[in-house]
């Protein structure tokens, strides 16, 4: 079995340092592609929805990540960095890779759902104005 490492979970504009720290076991590839997977997951519904640290944190918890304390006794970590997991350019996966059931559980579904309600949420006033334009396309007979 892999020994257990600490990760720092971050976005790199994050308004502050929320300490969040986790240990795992996975590879570091596997944790990239789950972090990645469920960043695509979300964007699937909207390109401006996204994960803010907390949320992801609770996701990767779903996935038998467990939180630590920063005075819990760890010399070093690693970094997390979402916003750099999001960017980097190759790690887009297929339809076929996200929907394996190794990145997916029931739990982790549940969170999504929230999230994306969040999400719409902070974004209304987006959604609203491009339902208003979508109904004025529609009542003008434009196409979609």
């Amino acid at each position: 079995m892999p020994r257990a490492r600490v990760y720092k979970l971050f976005h790199t504009y994050d308004k502050e340092d929320l300490k969040i720290y986790f240990k795992t076991t996975m590879e570091d590839e596997f944790l990239i592609k789950l972090i990645k997977i469920w960043q695509l997951k979300l964007a699937n519904y909207a390109q401006e929805y996204d994960w803010d640290s907390e949320d992801m944190m609770q996701l990767l918890e779903t996935f038998g990540c467990a939180r630590v304390t920063e005075d819990s006794g760890f010399k070093s970590y690693y970094e997390a960095n979402t916003y750099l997991i999001w960017e980097y350019a190759n790690t887009w996966y297929s339809e076929e890779e996200c929907n394996d059931p190794q990145f997916n559980n029931p739990e982790a579904d549940k969170i999504l759902l929230r999230v994306l309600e969040e999400n719409r949420e902070w974004h209304k006033e987006y959604w609203e104005k491009w339902e208003q334009i979508e109904k004025e396309r529609r009542q003008k007979g434009e196409a979609i």
